[in-house]
């Protein structure tokens, strides 16, 4: 990921196997297939631009919280989130870097993006998903980091 949130350092992914799991004998995710990661991409996207029949048509409701974000009152159901995307007009956001992880049909997809207000400075973003293979992917969870620092 070109920019990640790790001021330069490795990332994640660069890092050997004994530090990316806690428990040495269960083996780590794979990378994310490539639909994986762009279903999240396209539907972040859709999301930021309002575009709620496409995020409906690729997400699945488990019922309760599909959504949170940084700020008070955002655990949002699917439902939730989809009245908010309605209410609000969209906010224009930088392309949205991600990579990801994958166990057979589950696959954790996370990035960065920058969103540009009306006023201010832009606001960095960290984006995290989780997506199910349902004969094609589709995102059971969002979660927002909003103005967080890109630092680990």
């Amino acid at each position: 990921m070109v920019g990640n949130h790790n001021g330069g350092r490795p990332g994640w992914l660069e890092h050997p196997i004994e530090a990316r799991t806690a428990c040495p004998s269960v083996p780590c995710m794979d990378r994310a297939p490539a639909a994986a990661l762009e279903t999240a991409r396209a539907w972040i996207l859709a999301a930021q631009a309002r575009d709620v029949d496409r995020v409906l048509a690729h997400a699945v409701d488990l019922g309760g919280v599909h959504t949170f974000a940084s700020g008070p009152d955002t655990n949002l159901t699917l439902d939730e989130l989809v009245a908010h995307l309605r209410a609000h007009p969209p906010v224009p956001m930088d392309a949205v870097e991600v990579e990801g992880r994958c166990r057979g049909d589950v696959a954790w997809v996370f990035g960065t993006a920058q969103v540009r207000l009306p006023e201010g400075p832009p606001l960095a973003m960290r984006i995290s998903t989780v997506l199910v293979d349902e004969g094609g992917w589709k995102v059971v969870h969002l979660h927002l980091s909003e103005g967080v620092a890109h630092e680990v």
